[in-house]
């Protein structure tokens, strides 16, 4: 008969509680997120212009503005922001897209991903404007074509982009909870039309409904527009999700903690002015794994903690998210593991770390 501590009970209460608010949450499916779409979204907008914002990126450049130069769309505008970068990023970007007479190179005073972001927007031809980032490539050369086909010309489209897949790296399997942990949230609630956040780095928006944002809200932060635009699409029933892997746009991970943690905790200072039910299902999502991750310390007192933490993550794996986990194998299972616990382990710092950070450094 096995002896239950104090901690065994609460472990396992931890467990329980997380089961319901999963159960509570449809699966994520690709069907049921299709039948959220009315026949009208197969009708494709007669152009896109797609914005890429550049600031001292040459090996970025070098590695991904090839991919992005041959997307497959008839009629596609592609406006390139150079936000007064200081290295060779201009040279090569006139290298590269020489000949090509759809392009359009911009270059603006060093102010931020921000302001590069609206000045790519205004100067866009064309009302339907797809957004992705120059560390990222698309998961298929026909990544318009599928947003076009789900896009209704209103309010945005939110994509998927998960962080390219390597092998024995704790920091890309922490990479990969991560993304997995809040794209699979985030789409999920998309596709019940309650869209909280989303991604600049797969995005598709309608020009005029952004404008209209634009001119009624407007706030200070360097980074977090994207999930402000997505909140006012989803209140007003403009906001619309597409899962098909032929739409996935794949990024480049951090190379480093350090750099994660910045990042993790630019998008923690912005997710401060989200309205307060979302702060609140935020810190629902990841109170679970923050509680397994400090409390795989007391191992030593409990059987149930280690046990518990792998089913948890177990079933986090292999549950809907799988949809969004490939390839799934042993391998990229332990290194999932591996970053579940990280994660719960280095979360608090980046919250912790946005009241000290000088805020003019989320510029980037």
């Amino acid at each position: 008969m096995l002896n239950f501590t104090v901690i065994d009970y609460i472990v396992w209460g931890i467990f329980i509680l997380e089961r319901i608010y999963y159960i509570q949450r449809p699966w994520l499916k690709q069907r049921s997120i299709e039948r959220t779409h009315s026949t009208e979204a197969e009708a494709k907008p007669e152009g896109i212009s797609l914005v890429l914002c550049i600031y001292n990126e040459v090996q970025h450049l070098q590695k991904y503005l090839e991919s992005w130069i041959s997307i497959d769309y008839p009629n596609l505008e592609l406006i390139i922001i150079n936000d007064g970068s200081e290295d060779n990023s201009l040279d090569i970007i006139h290298q590269l897209t020489q000949g090509c007479s759809n392009i359009r190179v911009h270059t603006i005073d060093h102010q931020g991903k921000k302001k590069a972001l609206e000045t790519g927007i205004q100067k866009a031809a064309f009302p339907c404007i797809a957004l992705t980032d120059i560390d990222c490539y698309p998961n298929s050369n026909q990544w318009l074509h599928i947003m076009a086909k789900y896009f209704k010309r209103r309010g945005c489209l939110i994509g998927f982009a998960p962080y390219h897949y390597e092998k024995h790296s704790l920091l890309n399997g922490l990479m990969q909870f991560d993304t997995k942990l809040l794209g699979e949230d985030y789409l999920k609630t998309a596709s019940q039309g309650k869209a909280y956040m989303g991604t600049g780095r797969n995005m598709m928006l309608w020009k005029p409904d952004y404008i209209d944002w634009k001119a009624k809200y407007s706030n200070k932060l360097a980074t977090g527009d994207d999930d402000l635009f997505i909140q006012y699409c989803a209140k007003n029933n403009r906001c619309d999700v597409v899962l098909d892997s032929r739409s996935w746009v794949y990024s480049s991970p951090p190379t480093s903690i350090r750099q994660y943690i910045q990042r993790k905790s630019r998008h923690q200072q912005s997710g401060r002015i989200y309205p307060l039910r979302f702060q609140v299902r935020l810190f629902l999502l990841n109170l679970p794994t923050l509680m397994y991750s400090w409390a795989l310390f007391l191992s030593f007192l409990s059987w149930s903690i280690p046990v518990i933490f792998m089913l948890s993550t177990l079933i986090h794996y292999l549950g809907s998210g799988g949809n969004l986990v490939r390839p799934r194998n042993t391998n990229k299972f332990l290194n999932f593991v591996l970053g579940r616990w990280c994660y719960g382990i280095i979360f608090p710092y980046s919250i912790l770390r946005t009241f000290w950070t000088d805020k003019r450094k989320w510029l980037g």
